[in-house]
């Protein structure tokens, strides 16, 4: 039960510029101290990257306020021998979509999927997870 806990932490894989699942577990959480941490493709030392993460994470929150010291964000992996058909389509209409973008305006994140596509690839770095473990037991 959710009242039985005095801080949360939730993590969610981003999947179309939404955070999964992040509305209805805020709902639950109510006003209780929450931490997030963002999984996704982009690299997460890219100011562009976490720029474009914020702005997303910021649209899910509505009115409610996290610092971003309680923000993270982690480099993910993309199966696509896991995918559903569903998701291998949506990736290769995003895949075309950025082929049709200028090289000199493609972010590295863009150019990193165009590269990737229909290939697996696993970006994880399990040391990120240190800055978290050290922000929590503050």
């Amino acid at each position: 039960r959710y009242s039985d806990y005095d801080r949360f932490i939730y993590i969610g894989g981003l999947y179309a510029g939404k955070i999964k699942d992040l509305s209805q577990f805020l709902k639950k959480a109510g006003e209780k101290e929450v931490y997030i941490i963002t999984v996704g493709m982009g690299n997460p030392e890219d100011a562009e990257t976490v720029r474009i993460r914020m702005k997303q994470l910021k649209s899910q929150l509505g009115n409610r306020v996290i610092g971003e010291d309680k923000i993270f964000h982690l480099n993910g992996a993309m199966d696509y021998d896991r995918m559903s058909t569903i998701h291998r389509l949506m990736m290769k209409g995003f895949c075309f979509a950025l082929k049709k973008k200028p090289i000199e305006k493609r972010s590295e994140m863009d150019q990193d999927i165009i590269d990737s596509y229909n290939k697996s690839i696993d970006y994880k770095n399990f040391e990120d997870l240190e800055k978290i473990k050290e922000a929590l037991s503050k």
